[in-house]
């Protein structure tokens, strides 16, 4: 009987610790700090507009190398 009362106290433990798991991992997500639904709505516009610059720096780098090669090969 000691032995099981051990084994369901360990499984008790377990179960309590994984819901707090649980529970803290709602709350990042719902705070927008790792990951969920709000992480989009906090970080997709930041996002975005990093993602535009690197494009529209690497088009500029792309027309002047370009346009660089044909005023020197003309």
């Amino acid at each position: 009987m000691g032995d099981d009362m051990a084994v369901g106290i360990d499984n008790g433990r377990y179960a309590a610790v994984t819901r707090l798991d649980h529970a803290a991992a709602r709350d990042f997500d719902q705070d927008g700090r790792f990951g969920g639904a709000q992480f989009g709505m906090a970080f997709g516009w930041r996002v975005m507009v990093v993602a535009v610059l690197v494009v529209m720096t690497a088009a500029g780098v792309a027309v002047v190398v370009v346009v660089g090669h044909w005023a020197v090969t003309v």
